[in-house]
This record gives structure tokens, C-alpha cells and sequence, in this order.
């Protein structure tokens, strides 16, 4: 088994698909990220940029039924993402004449089972934490309350 971790861009939310013979059926969660490969800034001992030769999209399938579930309400394109997996391949992609019609072309793509995903805070400066509609109600609710208790 082939292991791998790859640092990238979400290209496309996430989408689930039934797979399965007979009675056994499982859901399914695939994702297309966009491969983040770093190269030295040219001239600079400390900078690094993106080598846009050598990044890829990278065809990722999670088997975990929890996980894919967890990926499908948390997971958006454009965020960036580290996903561990194992068994990266890469196969030759060939588009029919249909899809040639709009515009695909013949490439190389890569894909592999993913096992765990979590956000990439490369390029992120501040995270800020909102309360869910749930929590907002909750508290309102309680202040409510308070405001009930100490009027009487």
C-alpha cells in the first residue's frame, strides 16, 4: 500500500453516490482537490510559491460512510484541505467525442482512497468562531429567562 498526504484547494464540493451489488450497499464520497506543489521563490532562500507545472487535480474517494457524511456538510469549494490517504495512482483520462466536443482533453489524473481530512491553515489568518442558529437560540432563550427570574 502506497501512502499518501496531499495539500491542496477543494475544485468541486463534495458529492456522495450509492455503490454496491446486491443487498450491500455503501455510500460513497468523492472529492476533487487541486494539488498544492511549493517551489523556491526565484532569488529568495525563504520564500516558497506554487510550481503551477507540477500541481494537479488529485480524484479523491472516502469509503467511511461518518467521514463522507462530516465531509459533505463541512466541506466547500475553494477551502483548503490536507487529505491522508493510501493507494495514489495515476491513469490516462480519455474523453469521448462528446466531451471532446465541449472542450475536454486527453490528461493524466491521479486519484486515491482518502482516510482523514482536515482544514490546511497555510493561508489563513484569523479564524473567528460564529454561534449556530441552535446555540443563538439557546442563549436567547436562557437570557429570557434570566430576565424572567430576576423580575419576579
Amino acid at each position: 500500500m502506497i501512502e499518501a498526504v496531499v495539500d491542496g484547494n477543494v475544485l468541486k464540493s463534495p458529492v456522495q453516490r450509492v455503490v454496491g451489488s446486491g443487498n450491500d450497499t455503501k455510500k460513497v464520497t468523492d472529492l476533487v482537490i487541486m494539488s498544492t506543489v511549493l517551489k523556491r521563490k526565484p532569488g529568495s532562500d525563504k520564500e516558497w510559491i506554487e510550481d503551477a507545472d507540477k500541481s494537479q487535480p488529485v480524484e479523491i474517494t472516502f469509503w467511511n460512510e461518518k467521514q463522507g457524511d462530516y465531509i459533505m456538510s463541512v466541506i466547500r469549494t475553494g477551502m483548503g484541505v490536507v487529505v491522508r490517504g493510501h493507494t495514489l495512482h495515476s491513469y490516462l483520462f480519455k474523453p469521448t467525442d462528446d466531451q471532446i466536443a465541449r472542450g475536454m482533453q486527453e490528461a493524466v489524473k491521479m486519484r486515491f482512497t482518502g482516510e482523514d481530512i482536515s482544514l490546511s491553515l497555510r493561508r489563513v489568518e484569523s479564524v473567528t468562531m460564529k454561534p449556530t442558529r441552535a446555540e443563538k437560540a439557546q442563549h436567547a432563550a436562557a437570557e429570557a429567562n434570566a430576565d424572567g427570574q430576576w423580575s419576579s
